[in-house]
């Protein structure tokens, strides 16, 4: 490969435990054993990796594409500032985070990084779907309702309780249960549901695996709504275990239906790939937009 291509490689120093910065060097020799030249932008938090890629994308250096070390928060950050920045480059993910749904679902998660690397240099980058609602953007999932409060509370807590964060959450949250009167317009119709929650999917999982949509594809050009109706707390304790095999959607309380824009209206909070996206009240327009990245089979 010719050393003129050149990529820049984003880093967030916060991911994986303090693995970082030996990631970075892997990726770093791995690039330059396939003759390619790059930069480092290097952040500590989602937050100071986007001012970064900001300043970057303002930029007229040609770039091959951006290779993001990170999890879901750290990609959803980038991919937002490109968007905004109105540019089309390609974004390799390298995954580093808690969850990583998003490399989950693009066939990322577990790979060693050359075989990474070699997709990316060698392989050429694929169209997906994003979920884009004024200026923020959804790579996997929009939680609405009681899911976005358990995530929300599950944020707050200490980082020390890992992956039981969102259960414990759940739990806590229970007590406050409660159902959101939805306003929908689907192609033209408008209807109106209670619901305990509703997920807009443009991607299968969320939270660190759950099938919240387990049909759901991000190249369609369509996203599934997934919606939970009124349900007691002892009946959602019950059907919370069967999203992470996605038997959840056999469920009678469950309904789902594809779109390929939304308007919703509800007095809830939201969140888009474990990420605060709008304060309630939730009144947008979802659609789909493009983005170029890689998939590995």
């Amino acid at each position: 490969m010719s050393s003129s291509r050149h990529w820049v490689i984003v880093v967030n120093q916060s991911s994986g435990k303090g693995r970082a910065g030996a990631v970075k060097q892997q990726v770093a020799a791995a690039l330059v054993a396939r003759g390619h030249s790059f930069d480092f932008i290097e952040a500590i938090g989602v937050e100071d990796a986007r001012k970064s890629i900001d300043a970057l994308l303002v930029s007229h250096r040609p770039i091959e594409g951006l290779l993001v070390i990170g999890g879901d928060g750290t990609v959803h950050h980038v991919v937002k500032s490109m968007v905004q920045s109105g540019k089309d480059l390609p974004i390799g993910l390298i995954p580093m985070g808690n969850g990583n749904d998003f490399a989950r679902q693009l066939g990322l998660y577990g790979r060693t990084i050359p075989e990474l690397i070699g997709s990316f240099t060698s392989d050429a980058p694929i169209t997906i779907d994003i979920l884009e609602m004024h200026d923020q953007i959804a790579l996997q999932v929009i939680s609405t309702g009681f899911d976005a409060t358990v995530s929300a509370r599950a944020r707050r807590m200490p980082r020390a309780i890992g992956s039981l964060r969102y259960v414990l959450a759940l739990l806590l949250q229970l007590r406050a249960l409660s159902t959101t009167r939805y306003r929908f317009v689907v192609n033209g119709i408008t209807r109106e549901v209670e619901a305990t929650l509703v997920a807009i999917a443009n991607g299968r999982n969320y939270g660190r695996g759950m099938l919240i949509s387990p049909e759901s594809i991000n190249d369609d050009e369509v996203f599934e709504v997934v919606i939970v109706g009124p349900v007691s707390r002892w009946k959602l304790l019950l059907l919370f275990p069967r999203i992470f095999s996605g038997s959840h959607i056999n469920h009678p309380l469950v309904e789902t239906f594809q779109a390929t824009n939304l308007e919703i209206e509800a007095d809830t909070i939201a969140e888009a790939d474990g990420e605060p996206l709008l304060s309630n009240p939730l009144n947008h327009r979802i659609a789909t937009k493009q983005l170029r990245t890689w998939r590995m089979a």
